[in-house]
């Protein structure tokens, strides 16, 4: 999109690379720091949250491509290849973290709601019917692949009942079976 914006409008399409840039870099510094271990052992929930947050920071300005690269009067065919760009990387990058339903949504709900906005912005109303029709598309395949890999994710571990057992402490009664085998015992 650097390249196709960036022939015709450079500086819109240098800060543009630049924040996208600033958001790739939190995003693979948080998911380095899962790959080593330390982060997630500690608080593993909080760092999904962080991360979650990071790709969602992501989808917006990845999605918001179309209206921040081409201005109001840009020539149309540019901005229906930003569009299009913008939607396919979207929607796959919603694709690929279909595992994690909060993180698939942090890539499609964006791209699909700012295509909506760059097509009102362009006043075509073929554009909007489409950039409509794919973006629920977009947001609702993301939502059911979602959906079936935790249905498969379930099936293949199902959860297990665990039996927790009552911790004795040193200053808590013993029960008459506990203190019979540690006399028997010692």
């Amino acid at each position: 999109m650097v390249i196709v914006a960036g022939q015709v409008y450079p500086t819109r399409a240098g800060a543009w690379a630049l924040m996208l840039l600033g958001a790739l870099w939190s995003c693979r510094r948080l998911h380095g720091r899962y790959r080593s271990g330390g982060s997630i052992s500690a608080r593993p929930f909080r760092w999904r949250a962080s991360y979650t947050a990071c790709l969602s920071v992501l989808g917006v300005i990845f999605a918001s491509a179309p209206i921040l690269l081409t201005p109001i009067g840009a020539p149309f065919d540019l901005s229906l290849k930003i569009a299009a760009l913008a939607l396919v990387g979207s929607f796959g990058a919603a694709i690929a973290h279909a595992a994690y339903a909060p993180s698939a949504m942090a890539f499609a709900a964006p791209g699909g709601v700012l295509i909506l906005l760059a097509a009102m912005r362009s006043g075509d109303g073929g554009f909007l019917v489409a950039a409509l029709s794919v973006g629920v598309l977009g947001v609702m395949s993301a939502l059911i692949l979602s959906g079936l890999t935790a249905r498969k994710a379930d099936w293949r571990n199902p959860r297990t009942a665990l039996y927790r057992r009552p911790r004795l402490r040193a200053d808590d009664d013993m029960p008459e079976q506990t203190a019979a085998a540690s006399k028997a015992a010692g």
